[in-house]
């Protein structure tokens, strides 16, 4: 995608590499629309949107390879697994990484609510009580991180948006690949997948579209009754 005539600013450019692990961009474009939120309505570049929407199957794509790759001995559960994923992955993993490299400061927005969203989220990573998982992120944060590793996967290809997103996360999974996950710290952990996959272990959830379950109901919806004569209509 070309927008002609778009400045892209020096420093969004060398903190994009330097972010990315990328030394090159062929569409220098793309890191402006990565970083554009959408109340940017004055600009000629779309938001961040569609390239978060792709920088956010690169990222898990990258992440689950990574994982199952370093379990070679298929010691780790796909319980397990799914919990590591998600800790990599997640909003606050994504936030806090993305906020300590200062990525705020080049999200390009007219909100004035961003602002103090920031200095909030700021204070919340100084808080060691709570800690990162009981901290309330800036959504902006980690879709714009994701929306400049699917500006790599589009600019330069797979391989490349691959290595981009293992490079935004190896603060994460250096951490893991010094431990197995039996001796991993709980508080490592993102806690809700967590209590999710243990509760999976003894609570059976089922989940059905509206029509099956008035089905198994014996009772269908009031729209079907309006079709013909149903003697389960009630």
């Amino acid at each position: 995608t070309s927008y002609g005539g778009i400045h892209v600013d020096p420093t969004l450019l060398s903190f994009s590499q330097n972010f990315l692990g990328v030394e090159t961009f062929n569409n220098k474009q793309l890191l402006v629309e990565a970083t554009t939120h959408q109340t940017c309505l004055h600009k000629p570049v779309p938001s961040y949107q569609r390239l978060e929407w792709v920088g956010d199957a690169v990222l898990c794509l990258a992440a689950r390879e990574w994982l199952f790759c370093r379990d070679d001995n298929h010691s780790t559960s796909v319980g397990e697994l799914v919990v590591l994923e998600s800790t990599l992955v997640c909003n606050e993993a994504l936030a806090c990484i993305g906020f300590m490299k200062g990525l705020h400061r080049l999200i390009d927005h007219r909100d004035a609510k961003l602002p103090g969203r920031f200095s909030a989220f700021e204070f919340e990573l100084k808080d060691n009580v709570r800690g990162l998982w009981g901290t309330d992120p800036p959504k902006v944060i980690p879709d714009v991180v994701e929306a400049l590793i699917g500006a790599v996967h589009i600019d330069l290809g797979f391989n490349e948006g691959q290595r981009a997103a293992l490079h935004v996360i190896k603060p994460m999974t250096s951490t893991i690949s010094r431990t197995t996950f039996a001796s991993i710290d709980a508080r490592f952990l993102h806690p809700k997948q967590h209590l999710f996959e243990m509760a999976g272990t003894l609570v059976s959830v089922k989940a059905y579209t509206e029509e099956v379950f008035l089905r198994l109901q014996n009772v269908f919806p009031h729209w079907k009754c309006n079709m013909g004569n149903n003697s389960n209509c009630t």
